[in-house]
């Protein structure tokens, strides 16, 4: 089984300067869909103030990858 527990930040400068909590929300129902049509079986998404940094970040290339894509949505 394919299983994620994603991590999706709630601090909006990650979204851009003028985002809200609905541009967060947004963006964690694409990544939950997104993922979940690219091979993942279970995904739970886990809101957190910021996402860890450096080696902490184990989803940071993933994360690029689904913000690629919704970007260009």
């Amino acid at each position: 089984m394919n299983n994620i527990k994603l991590l999706v930040a709630t601090d909006p400068t990650y979204y851009g300067s003028d985002a809200g909590p609905e541009d967060v929300q947004e963006y964690a129902t694409f990544a939950y869909e997104y993922l979940l049509r690219n091979g993942y079986e279970h995904v739970e998404v886990e809101f957190v103030d910021r996402y860890p940094s450096g080696a902490a970040d184990t989803q940071a290339s993933l994360r690029e990858e689904i913000w690629a894509a919704y970007r260009g949505n």
